[in-house]
């Protein structure tokens, strides 16, 4: 026992002269030369130490590099791979005797890392590793160098902080750059090879908006560096600022697990859980950075999407916000330039999609976006009780933004959608609804009046509401006859079994060149149009006799049977107005009698021939 504890002594004397040795005698920056030799033949680049290295001692061997550099492709004149303004490094002295190198902590502050890709195809990091797989199968072969000295067996990182970290990604092929600023990042317990536990704080300021944001997870790095392999990452995401919708603020949640290879600049995500408020989405997808643009593809599914909080508001919302601040701005076209920026290729499906008044339930969609140009392949979904069908294009890179689309409504109840789109339900059944159009701008107050659509209403079983045809023809009667009738307030409706019009849209205004209502009582025809901007419409509608009013709570109307009521619909979505053309209908009286009196001389005439015939 002696023995082992006076050389343990002996050991840790040794151990103490050495370190002092170190640290009084031996000038750390004599070896500046051999350390960018070393990094030279490791990486192929340049190592350039501007500030001076300074030591510490045990338990760790501590470097201090200041002003530290790493070049870029050889041969080319492009800013630094990676500059560093202070590096402090700590190994431990143990390991070493076992040709283990175990930096117990690495310490950087102001990283720059500029990731440039030539227009012939190179990058930053082609070649970088030395010989590559050549030279590892040197290393393993021969475990000492041509000097006979002791080569590390492998390395550990027991610890890496970073401050300020700026990434820059330059490239020439497409003539993109793109940059990220890290605040914080902390990585513990790493080896090439082996997943490490590792921590980022990002903070991004720009006079729009401002970025907070968080993440944890196992990271494990190749050992070439060429791939990077992220497990369990857990996001969350604070953005500020006057442009973001919802109160200026947004936050959420995302969590995923990635594959990143660096080398050929593809990323792969899956399990995907992106948490926003009440919104959950989940899914997988890829990133490939090699295009002019960075191209998404994604398959996700999620619960229920309200976007209420996100939509501009309503035009007289805004009107009323002008009365309170007239100095605010008018809401314009919402900026889509984000649109422009990467490709999306995207399958998604979802319980629901809510948007205001709108309601789209299980809905499925088939979606690009390439160059700015949005396309809705397909889009299947269940809305207003009957099936939706379409397809849309969004452009972003004309101004205005320009749209256009093509839906089909099956099964559906016209009431609420009419409720929803113009909050007005004036008209009842179920039937099918296809429209066709295409518009320009998004801003509020300018997307009817750019809207330009066709389509075709069949309806089945319905009613109007806001006039009582059956009460008018009553009420026509009564004045021809001369008679008075009862004024007991009937209900406002007119039920029919079918109803058919074709539509046109222009500029807010809803023209129906052809609009036709049969019921067992009565066949209505008539044309006019409804303007959705000022909530106004004008109709002139053509209403004849075919059935008896007794079904409907009164009496046979045949001295009307066969004649035209011209009918008036005009006033506003709130309060229509509904007149009979009495001067009109007068004279459609006329003529019927006129005619109701030929036919009866012409019986008279016909009667008399065939009795002289045979007499």
């Amino acid at each position: 026992m002696k023995a082992i504890k006076w050389f343990l002594i002996v050991i840790a004397t040794l151990v103490l002269l050495l370190a002092v040795y170190i640290g009084v005698f031996l000038d750390p920056n004599a070896f500046k030369p051999q350390l960018s030799a070393k990094v030279q033949e490791a990486t192929g680049r340049t190592l350039n130490i501007d500030g001076d290295i300074g030591w510490s001692l045990f338990p760790k061997v501590g470097l201090e590099i200041g002003g530290l550099t790493l070049g870029n492709l050889p041969g080319e004149s492009l800013p630094p791979l990676l500059s560093v303004e202070q590096a402090v490094v700590g190994v431990n002295l143990m390991p070493l005797l076992t040709r283990e190198v175990e930096i117990e902590e690495v310490a950087l502050t102001g990283v720059d890392l500029n990731l440039v890709t030539l227009k012939d195809g190179r990058t930053s990091l082609d070649g970088l590793g030395g010989e590559g797989s050549a030279a590892e199968d040197s290393q393993t072969q021969a475990p000492t160098d041509q000097q006979g000295q002791m080569t590390p067996a492998g390395w550990k990182l027991g610890s890496l902080s970073l401050t300020k970290l700026n990434f820059s990604s330059d490239n020439r092929q497409t003539g993109v750059s793109r940059t990220l600023a890290v605040e914080s990042l902390t990585l513990k317990e790493f080896e090439p090879g082996r997943a490490a536990p590792f921590e980022m704080v990002v903070k991004a300021v720009d006079p729009q908006m401002t970025l907070n944001t968080s993440a944890s997870a196992l990271l494990t790095v190749a050992k070439d560096f060429s791939r990077i392999q992220l497990d369990k990452w857990s996001q969350s995401i604070s953005i500020v600022g006057d442009q973001i919708p919802n109160g200026g603020k947004l936050d959420a949640k995302v969590g995923f697990d990635a594959d990143v290879n660096l080398a050929s600049q593809q990323f792969a995500l899956t399990n995907l859980d992106l948490i926003q408020g009440e919104f959950r989405l989940k899914g997988a997808g890829s990133v490939d950075l090699t295009q002019k643009r960075p191209v998404l593809n994604m398959e996700l599914s999620g619960n229920d999407l309200v976007l209420d909080p996100w939509m501009p508001e309503s035009t007289q919302a805004t009107s009323e916000k002008k009365e309170t601040a007239p100095s605010a701005p008018a809401e314009g076209e919402p900026d889509l330039s984000v649109l422009r920026q990467f490709d999306l290729y995207a399958r998604m499906g979802l319980d629901s999609i809510k948007a205001k008044q709108w309601l789209v339930t299980k809905p499925s969609l088939d979606l690009s976006l390439v160059d700015g140009l949005f396309t809705l392949k397909q889009m299947k979904a269940t809305a207003f009780e009957g099936t939706l069908v379409a397809k849309a294009t969004l452009d972003s890179r004309v101004e205005p933004v320009a749209y256009d689309f093509d839906a089909n409504l099956d099964g559906l109840s016209i009431q609420p959608l009419l409720e929803t789109a113009v909050n007005q339900g004036v008209l009842a059944g179920r039937g099918q609804l296809s429209v066709k159009g295409n518009g320009a701008s998004l801003a509020p107050d300018a997307v009817l009046k750019n809207l330009v659509a066709n389509g075709r209403l069949a309806l089945d079983d319905g009613a109007l509401y806001g006039i009582n045809v059956a009460q008018k023809i009553r009420e026509v009667e009564a004045k021809l006859s001369g008679e008075s009738i009862d004024q007991a307030a009937e209900v406002q409706k007119t039920d029919f079994s079918s109803f058919v019009t074709e539509f046109a849209m222009n500029k807010g205004v809803v023209t129906t060149p052809a609009l036709n209502l049969a019921s067992p009582l009565l066949r209505v025809q008539g044309q006019g149009q409804a303007n959705l901007v000022e909530q106004e419409m004008d109709y002139a509608m053509e209403v004849s006799i075919v059935g008896s009013l007794e079904g409907q709570g009164g009496e046979s109307l045949d001295k009307l049977k066969g004649l035209t009521i011209p009918l008036a619909i005009g006033g506003s979505f709130t309060e229509p107005s509904f007149n009979v053309d009495m001067d009109q209908l007068l004279k459609n009286k006329l003529d019927q009698e006129e005619d109701k009196l030929k036919k009866k001389l012409e019986d008279k005439l016909k009667d008399k021939l065939f009795k002289g015939f045979g007499g």
